[in-house]
């Protein structure tokens, strides 16, 4: 994943604002199994990043986003 982006950025600062308290690292790395990543946390960093850029992601696709690297896949197939 090319880290160097503005969609990689937006997202890292949509998980930085949801999740203070973790690292950047420990942001990299959660996932939905986590502890830090609960169903509650999940959904609130999906809104954030519907209203960060300004996107609608359709609910039937939560289950799937489910990593650092699903979302911007997600997001990058969307812009495409």
């Amino acid at each position: 994943m090319n880290t160097d982006t503005p969609l990689y950025k937006a997202i890292m600062e949509s998980m930085q604002s949801t999740f203070p308290e973790l690292t950047q690292e420990e942001l990299i790395q959660s996932s939905a199994g986590d502890g830090h990543w609960n169903s509650l946390a999940h959904l609130r960093l999906i809104m954030k990043l519907e209203s960060t850029l300004g996107i609608k992601v359709p609910s039937d696709s939560f289950a799937h986003l489910t990593d650092l690297h699903a979302i911007a896949e997600f997001l990058e197939r969307r812009a495409a």
